[in-house]
């Protein structure tokens, strides 16, 4: 009977630190989301920035796909 309930406590403990690791992933996700979208918008500012003192660089940032 002792090993059984070592064995649920273990589990327990097993399964409380899997939940606060997948929270803690869940959390790094978001944050990564967040900085992605930030990165975009900085390419696309700088992109536009580019053609605005460049124009002919239009072209060149449509055959890269920018």
């Amino acid at each position: 009977m002792n090993d059984y309930q070592e064995f649920v406590t273990r589990t327990v403990i097993d399964y409380v630190n899997l939940s606060n690791v997948i929270k803690k992933q869940e959390c790094q996700l978001e944050i990564m989301k967040s900085k992605n979208k930030e990165l975009q918008m900085l390419v696309s500012f700088l992109k536009d920035k580019i053609i605005e003192y460049d124009p002919s660089m239009k072209s060149q940032f449509d055959a890269l796909q920018i």
